[in-house]
């Protein structure tokens, strides 16, 4: 059987070029990588910014208009809502951890 010899000089060598190659491209590599994020950038401006101002919008629908009626009824419905919750605040509940003195003196 032949024996397989590893070459560590080569292998060095191969991964130094392999390292060395987007090293030696780095500069271009970013230079297109800003021109690409430029052009997205630039794209994207023009689509929201320059486009929607040439856009007209047309109202179909009359303005608004106060309703009195309705504004009544919610006031209504706020008022009634109001009274509950002050008639909650002065409520008072028994506390269902004090015991009568009946009770606490049979269980004694």
């Amino acid at each position: 059987m032949k024996k397989i010899q590893i070459d560590s000089k080569k292998i060095r060598k191969l991964l130094r070029k392999l390292v060395m190659i987007p090293a030696n491209y780095f500069f271009w590599y970013a230079l297109s990588i800003i021109f690409i994020s430029c052009a997205i950038g630039g794209i994207t401006f023009y689509y929201f910014a320059i486009l929607s101002q040439k856009a007209q919008i047309e109202i179909t629908q009359p303005s608004f208009q106060f309703q009195e009626n309705v504004y009544r009824e919610v006031v209504n419905q706020w008022r009634i809502r109001d009274e509950k919750f002050q008639e909650a605040d002065t409520k008072t509940y028994l506390d269902p951890f004090m015991h009568s003195s009946s009770s606490t003196s049979t269980t004694q």
